[in-house]
């Protein structure tokens, strides 16, 4: 079952998702992962029961609400996750450590992530 940040982003997504990984171009990949790339969005793959995809899909929510500039995440079920590729992205990671002091970074980050 697909879950969508609303009914736009599932227009936006396609009813199948998955379908995206066949025509795309693998930018990452492990045994138990995969990154796909299709026009533009990003499908990540994980094989793994305890992936972590609904994880980033809700935290991804919560920084997009707190007005820290995420990529868009579209769809997630149990083994896919659809984002769509945003120019200029940059990882959370570098965003934290360009933004956020050195000595509350992670205070603030772990509170966040309660």
């Amino acid at each position: 079952m697909w879950i969508y940040t609303n009914d736009g982003k599932k227009l936006l997504a396609g009813i199948s998702p998955e379908a995206l990984l066949n025509d795309g171009i693998c930018v990452k990949k492990n045994p138990v992962r995969q990154v796909i790339k299709n026009g533009e969005f990003f499908i990540k793959h994980d094989l793994r029961f305890f992936n972590g995809l609904f994880k980033e899909f809700i935290n991804a929510r919560k920084l997009e609400r707190a007005g820290i500039p995420v990529v868009k995440h579209l769809a997630v079920n149990h083994h896919y996750l659809v984002t769509l590729a945003e120019k200029n992205a940059i990882e959370l990671k570098s965003y934290l450590l360009k933004n956020v002091p050195d000595d509350k970074m992670l205070a603030s980050f772990g509170a966040f992530l309660l």
